[in-house]
């Protein structure tokens, strides 16, 4: 049985597979002009390919934001740029933000120089995903720990078996015991030995409705 290290690429099936991507996917040439554009990365962007485009068109034709200064990327600071700058594969996150999508949407960029047999530059390709669902994931979840953390309240979370879970520094301030003292202890040991019932049944109740 024969084994290759590498099969050439066939022409036939390339052009398929680039259309079948769900992530975008750019070529550029040296000159920084398209050569290949697929249709998940009209999708993502939210506009076509343009011959003639040049780099320094791409950041108000397209809308690329610098997420940190919110402010239009220099084209020099555009993904593909850099990759062909510094020969040397590049990840960035960018915020875009046009008349098709005004709402905004943050694209996480994968872009690399592309070299010829002579290993002469000949151009870049990047690959783009839409990853502002991530981004907003990522945001919740740190505004629930920053509120979990920061909040005067008592916050606690006790599983159906009555052991402690969460404990934020408002219990620890509120009821006197640390989290280290309290997770995976028993909750029962907050509640009055009189009142230890009334709580069973609460219990019991959660777990049959589920």
């Amino acid at each position: 049985m024969d084994e290759f290290a590498q099969l050439p690429a066939d022409p036939q099936f390339i052009g398929p597979m680039i259309d079948s991507l769900d992530a975008g996917f750019v070529v550029v040439d040296a000159m920084g002009q398209f050569q290949v554009w697929n249709a998940a990365n009209t999708k993502i962007l939210g506009k076509g390919a343009v011959r003639g485009l040049s780099p320094q068109d791409w950041p108000a034709y397209y809308g690329l934001h610098c997420p940190i200064e919110q402010r239009l990327l220099r084209p020099e600071e555009l993904p593909l740029m850099l990759a062909m700058q510094r020969l040397e594969q590049v990840e960035q996150e960018i915020v875009l933000i046009n008349e098709a999508l005004p709402q905004g949407r943050w694209i996480k960029v994968f872009a690399r120089p592309l070299f010829n047999s002579a290993q002469e530059l000949i151009g870049g390709a990047a690959l783009l995903r839409d990853v502002t669902h991530e981004k907003a994931s990522l945001l919740a979840s740190q505004m629930m720990s920053w509120f979990f953390t920061a909040s005067d309240d008592a916050i606690l979370g006790v599983n159906m078996e009555g052991t402690v879970l969460l404990w934020n520094p408002g219990a620890e301030r509120l009821l006197g015991w640390t989290s280290e003292e309290m997770i995976g202890r028993s909750a029962y040991r907050l509640v009055p030995p009189g009142r230890q019932r009334e709580i069973a049944i609460l219990v019991q109740r959660a777990r049959s409705e589920q």
